[in-house]
């Protein structure tokens, strides 16, 4: 039976088609000229010579006739394979994007000198699980025009710098910005008063105002100016000049360099390990190897509401935290190949927004977890219903090492105390009777005297 080919739909551009058949995906471009198709091919070219690694190689270039019947537009068909795990740019973290922005300034010197250039710099158009990032969207890939660069300075400016920006200033995470489609309003850095401390940020708070003022403008005139304006555009085409390519190429960087996330502002949960003594970590280290020994080596592994606990630990894929200091450690430790989300879990959890909730294993990514002094967060401090949790978490993955604070514990205490409001709270009566309707219980491990890990295992359907 032949593969049946899935339409798949997103925003950017309509020039494009983009169908898949689960292993591989079809991209078709329509072009207006064959230079457009040739800065595709050429740029290709020039990426994978010069920077091999930041580009996913298509596994095949269909050229299709000389001219499409239907729209008289040369056309390209290009076929990659799926990269899993996908990761969107609501889940990302800040040093993410800060490296993700190096990379596309890198790619876009080296296009740049070739007579090229890369129209715009979002980060849905990279695979971001696996560092050096790689460009997927090779419809990107653009002739060098003045067009184009302004095309992509703009791009710069609402998807890397404000983002970027928001998060250093305001403590507003990049996952969140992009979650909230921040980049859709008119979002002036200029209005924030500590960057009018910075000669570089004001230029270019100034243009981004100027230019949005006069963008405004001209979308509220007649037809008869706009057209006057579109015929009498002259540099639309015109290639700009070198040294206008240099300045605007330094003005990024400088600009990337102001809001590169600060690593040194903590917070309490970076200290996580000074909170319980020497033995509890030990039985805790001890419970999570027992538990990895048990899951096999081409099972992926997620870490929800990681803290620092296993970050030296190699077998852990995927590391998910709330908390912008903690994400920023955990990535700035991470190995090439390591993976480190920023999502609020207990909110993931309620599957209101279903890409957060698939964001917990990477879309069916990992299947085993370790989630370890979080289940209180979740359903005191959050107020996550139990069933909810443990139903949510029998939808995600087949295994789990669950930690569980006792009723004396301190901590479960001090978040009941701190809800104020009556909340039942007892493995035997409540969490057991729940959990055991979608998981066997395989393994019970005490870390202290107020805590205990267990392995949960999915019940077969």
């Amino acid at each position: 039976m032949p593969n049946i080919e899935k339409l798949l739909f997103k925003t950017g551009t309509s020039s494009s088609e983009i169908s898949t058949d689960g292993k591989v995906i079809r991209k078709t471009i329509f072009f207006n000229n064959d230079l457009e198709e040739n800065a595709l091919k050429n740029g290709l070219k020039i990426l994978l010579k010069y920077d091999p690694k930041s580009v996913l190689a298509p596994l095949e270039i269909i050229d299709s006739p000389k001219k499409d019947f239907k729209s008289l537009r040369r056309k390209l068909t290009y076929i990659q394979e799926i990269k899993r795990p996908w990761l969107y740019p609501q889940w990302i973290t800040g040093q993410m994007l800060y490296d993700l922005a190096n990379n596309i300034l890198k790619q876009q010197e080296i296009l740049v000198k070739n007579g090229l250039c890369l129209v715009d710099c979002r980060p849905e158009n990279y695979w971001l699980a696996s560092k050096p990032y790689s460009l997927v969207d090779l419809g990107s890939i653009k002739p060098l025009t003045s067009q184009n660069i302004e095309s992509f300075r703009s791009d710069f400016s609402q998807y890397i710098f404000n983002p970027l920006l928001l998060e250093k200033y305001m403590n507003i995470p990049v996952s969140a910005s992009f979650k909230g489609e921040l980049y859709k309003f008119n979002i002036l850095p200029m209005r924030l008063i500590n960057s009018w401390f910075s000669k570089t940020i004001s230029i270019q708070s100034i243009r981004d105002y100027i230019n949005n003022f006069i963008s405004q403008k001209v979308l509220n005139s007649s037809p008869e100016f706009i057209e006057f304006l579109y015929s009498s555009h002259t540099k639309k085409h015109s290639t700009p000049s070198k040294k206008l390519l240099k300045r605007i190429s330094l003005i990024q960087s400088q600009l990337l360099k102001k809001v590169k996330p600060n690593l040194n502002h903590n917070s309490e949960w970076i200290n996580y390990q000074n909170f319980h003594d020497d033995s509890y970590l030990k039985n805790k280290n001890k419970a999570i190897n027992l538990f990895l020994s048990k899951i096999n080596q081409s099972r992926k592994i997620v870490d929800l509401g990681s803290n620092l606990t296993t970050i030296n630990n190699t077998r852990i894929d995927i590391r998910i935290d709330k908390d912008i200091s903690v994400c920023r450690e955990l990535y700035r430790e991470s190995s090439e190949n390591d993976i480190t989300l920023l999502l609020d879990i207990a909110e993931a959890l309620t599957q209101k927004n279903h890409m957060d909730f698939m964001g917990l294993n990477c879309n069916g990514y990992a299947d085993a977890a370790i989630i370890m002094g979080l289940i209180h967060h979740i359903v005191i401090d959050s107020g996550l219903n139990v069933d909810a949790l443990y139903y949510s978490l029998s939808l995600l993955f087949n295994d789990i090492l669950l930690e569980f604070p006792l009723k004396n514990d301190p901590m479960v205490k001090t978040l009941m105390k701190k809800k104020n409001e009556f909340i039942d709270w007892s493995w035997e009566d409540l969490h057991y009777k729940t959990c055991k309707n979608w998981f066997n219980i395989i393994h019970k491990e005490t870390l202290s005297e107020t805590r205990f890990a267990i392995h949960l295992e999915k019940k077969n359907d």
